[in-house]
């Protein structure tokens, strides 16, 4: 069985504005039969997200929020997506991270680049903070890793 995960971030630089970009999610399993809505459909190819000129990541219509395709669980240390983050210009390039992303939760970018798995909506180390924004619960847990993007500590239990 799947459903849906809900996908949330925003990526700045160094001087706190937002970066323009494409966010990318692959599914490491081309062409999974999943079941949406008591019918059987093939998840196939990838689906991409548009990081904002404030670096919001959204949807087609324009939601702060990206909904993806997810199942219910994982195995323990599975992995079920290659996200790439393409902010154009920023030095190295593009990136890639191996995700495991599950249904019914919200998954921040944050928790992806540090690798941190989000099974249910109680184990996020974000709260809304207004206006479709997430804040870190304890700011002191994260650190810029670098081209504007921001991670969860080493070391951090989530």
């Amino acid at each position: 069985m799947s459903g849906y995960a809900t996908i949330t971030g925003r990526i700045i630089g160094p001087d706190g504005l937002g970066r323009e970009g494409r966010v990318e999610f692959t599914p490491l399993t081309p062409y999974e039969g999943v079941e949406e809505e008591g019918r059987q459909v093939v998840v196939a190819h990838y689906a991409a997200a548009r990081l904002t000129a404030n670096g919001y990541l959204v949807d087609s219509s324009e939601e702060r929020a990206f909904r993806l395709v997810a199942p219910e669980s994982l195995p323990e240390d599975e992995r079920n997506y290659r996200v790439t983050i393409d902010v154009p210009g920023a030095p190295g390039g593009r990136r890639e991270y191996l995700t495991a992303i599950i249904a019914n939760t919200t998954v921040d970018l944050t928790d992806i680049i540090a690798g941190r798995v989000v099974e249910d909506a109680s184990s996020a180390r974000v709260r809304p903070a207004g206006q479709g924004l997430l804040e870190a619960i304890n700011p002191n847990d994260v650190v810029e890793v670098g081209n504007g993007l921001l991670a969860w500590k080493e070391g951090i239990d989530g």
